[in-house]
C-alpha cells in the first residue's frame, strides 16, 4: 500500500471532499463544507470555524475529517456548531479492501487524525456518526469516549412504520385529521417563533430566528430542507424543520404553541411520508435527545434505538467531574 499523506484540504479539493461525503457510509449533511460555512458566516454565535483534513493516497482523497472549533481566550476549542449532531471520519468506499485490510486502513487513518487534532485544540465534545464504530485510535490517544443515542426509522414499508407507532400517537394523528388540521410547508418565520416559544417554555438554550432562517435558506438553496407547519382555523399549532442528504432525513428542530392538541405527531407523520414518497429515502433520523420527555415522544414512533459515540479531552472530563463533585 502506498504511503498516505495527511494535510488540510486545499480549496480546489473541497468539492471532491463533499463528493466523498456523499459516497461514504459515514458521511452526512453535517459533514459538508458548506454546512460549516453557515455558522462561519452567521453573526452572534461565538465565531464557529472548521478545518477540513484529508488523507491522500496517490494524490487522491481517500478519507476526510472535519474539525469544527471556536477560538476564545487564545485557545481553539474543538466543538460542533449547534444543530450539528454528527462529525467524524468519512472514508471513500473501496471494494478491494476486505476484513482485516479494511480495519487496518481505517485504524491507520483515525490514528493519524487523532495525532493531528491533539495539538490543534482542546476537544470539548466531538460526535461521530452512527456508522462510525471504531474509536480505538482516539482512545489510544488518551481521549475520553462519550455515548449517545438516536432513534432511526427504517422506511422500507410505510404500513409497517405506521403499525409500529404507538397507539396513542396513531390516535393523535387520526384525531388531527378528523379535526381538519392542515399541514403547510415553507413558513420559516412561524417555525422560528414556535421553536423559540418551546425552548423558552422548557428552559433550553434558544436559537435566534436569524440563525434558523440562515440554515433554512442555505439548505433550501441546495434542495435539502423543508419546514412543515400544522394549522387549525388559521392558527399555527406546531412546526418542524426537516433537512436531508442522499441517505436519510433528519428532524433538526421543532416547536409548538402552548396547546398543540396533537399537531406535532401529525407533522412528524407527514415528514416521514415526505421522506419516503417525495425524497425516496429509506431512513428518518430523530437525532435523539437527552431530555427524557422528548426521548419518550420520539420513542413512540417506533424507530430503532441506535448508539453513537463521541470523544472529549481527558482534562475536560476531569474538570467536569470536579465541577459535578463540588455541586453535590
Amino acid at each position: 500500500m502506498n504511503k498516505m499523506e495527511f494535510m488540510p484540504i486545499p480549496g480546489e479539493d473541497i468539492e471532491i471532499y463533499d463528493t466523498l461525503v456523499d459516497e461514504s457510509v459515514e458521511g452526512t449533511l453535517f459533514h459538508k463544507s458548506w454546512w460549516f460555512k453557515i455558522f462561519e458566516d452567521s453573526a452572534g454565535i461565538n465565531a464557529n470555524r472548521a478545518e477540513l483534513f484529508g488523507a491522500y493516497q496517490n494524490g487522491e482523497i481517500v478519507a476526510g475529517f472535519p474539525v469544527p472549533y471556536r477560538k476564545k481566550l487564545g485557545t481553539r476549542w474543538i466543538i460542533n456548531p449547534r444543530l450539528t449532531p454528527y462529525s467524524g471520519s468519512v472514508f471513500k468506499p473501496d471494494g478491494t479492501k476486505k476484513g482485516h485490510t479494511e480495519n487496518s486502513f481505517r485504524k491507520d487513518v483515525n490514528a493519524n487524525f487523532a495525532r493531528i487534532i491533539k495539538p490543534f485544540g482542546t476537544c470539548l465534545y466531538y460526535p461521530f456518526n452512527v456508522n462510525s464504530m471504531d474509536l480505538q485510535p482516539f482512545l489510544w490517544s488518551d481521549y475520553c469516549p462519550t455515548l449517545h443515542y438516536t432513534y432511526i426509522l427504517k422506511l422500507d414499508n410505510l404500513d409497517t412504520v405506521w403499525n409500529n407507532i404507538s397507539r396513542k400517537r396513531r390516535n393523535d394523528i387520526k384525531s388531527s385529521a378528523r379535526n381538519g388540521f392542515e399541514v403547510t410547508t415553507g413558513d420559516i418565520s412561524t417555525f422560528a417563533r414556535l421553536n423559540d416559544l418551546t425552548m423558552a417554555r422548557q428552559d433550553h438554550g434558544r436559537i435566534t430566528g436569524r440563525m434558523w432562517e440562515n440554515i433554512y435558506s442555505h439548505c433550501k438553496k441546495r434542495g435539502c430542507a423543508e419546514v412543515f407547519t400544522t394549522y387549525s382555523g388559521g392558527e399555527a399549532l406546531a412546526s418542524l424543520m426537516l433537512v436531508w442528504d442522499n441517505k436519510r432525513s433528519y428532524y433538526i428542530g421543532g416547536g409548538m404553541d402552548g396547546n398543540s392538541r396533537g399537531g406535532m405527531p401529525m407533522l412528524i407523520w407527514e415528514a416521514i411520508k415526505f421522506t419516503k414518497e417525495k425524497l425516496h429515502l429509506n431512513e428518518f433520523d430523530f437525532e435523539g435527545s437527552t431530555v427524557p420527555g422528548i426521548e419518550f415522544f420520539f420513542r413512540n414512533f417506533g424507530g430503532e434505538l441506535r448508539p453513537f459515540f463521541g470523544i472529549k479531552d481527558r482534562k475536560v472530563e476531569l474538570a467536569m467531574s470536579i465541577i459535578n463533585m463540588v455541586k453535590r
